[in-house]
């Protein structure tokens, strides 16, 4: 009985452990989400550099679970990008899309549509998820590397 008691507190312990980080992860991305209306004043760090008409700054937050947070400012858009891995197989980053996609339904759910797959018009190089809301796109994307030895994964956040 003893047993029993101390396995069935540590499932409670993990399942409200994981059920945080997913109110966590949950309350980053509503961030993200009201700050890009306002065109990412809150979460706008320094500039980074330019490529044309376009800006790259970091941020001043990141999304649990990714690093390289940058915010991409142009005259026509605006997009929250993050790396969540920049170099793995083709099975690992199988794994870590899947994994991702399945963390993005459970946060999103009841606010935008169900995951589509997305496949790169421009790139065929590029596939993985689409999560469309009336005002946002949250794309999650597979970077094959032009000799396809590996992958990188980002998520990319913009207006629709």
């Amino acid at each position: 009985m003893k047993k029993f008691l101390i396995v069935l507190g540590i499932l409670f312990y993990v399942k409200s452990s994981a059920q945080t980080e997913n109110r966590i992860f949950f309350s980053q991305l509503m961030v993200v989400f009201s700050d890009m209306e306002n065109n990412f004043d809150y979460l706008k760090g320094d500039l980074k550099g330019k490529d044309g008409d376009e800006s790259y700054f970091e941020t001043i937050r990141t999304l649990d679970g990714t690093k390289d947070n940058v915010i991409t400012i142009s005259p026509s858009s605006s997009a929250y990008q993050a790396m969540i891995s920049d170099s793995t197989s083709e099975e690992g980053s199988k794994i870590i899309l899947n994994s991702w996609k399945e963390k993005l339904a459970e946060a999103l759910t009841g606010i935008f549509s169900a995951a589509a797959e997305f496949h790169s018009q421009k790139n065929v190089n590029i596939d993985g998820y689409q999560f469309i809301s009336d005002k946002l796109a949250l794309l999650l994307l597979r970077h094959k590397s032009e000799n396809g030895n590996y992958y990188r994964i980002d998520l990319v956040i913009k207006p629709k």
